[in-house]
């Protein structure tokens, strides 16, 4: 399970940083990007602290 967050991790990591690329042309929907990343930044957010809950959980396991 840790080694599926790192993975959704990573991935969110390299789907932002594509993002920030784009925002960083001049052509771009500036909103609609940052829309975008505001969403991976969340969804990073959440695996993390599921990931956080489960190693406690885990730790807490007799």
């Amino acid at each position: 399970m840790r080694q599926q967050y790192a993975r959704n991790l990573e991935e969110l990591e390299r789907k932002e940083d594509y993002l920030l690329d784009l925002a960083a042309d001049q052509g771009r929907s500036k909103e609609k990007l940052r829309v975008k990343i505001d969403g991976i930044r969340a969804e990073r957010s959440e695996i993390e602290s599921t990931s956080a809950t489960c190693r406690t959980a885990a730790r807490r396991w007799p």
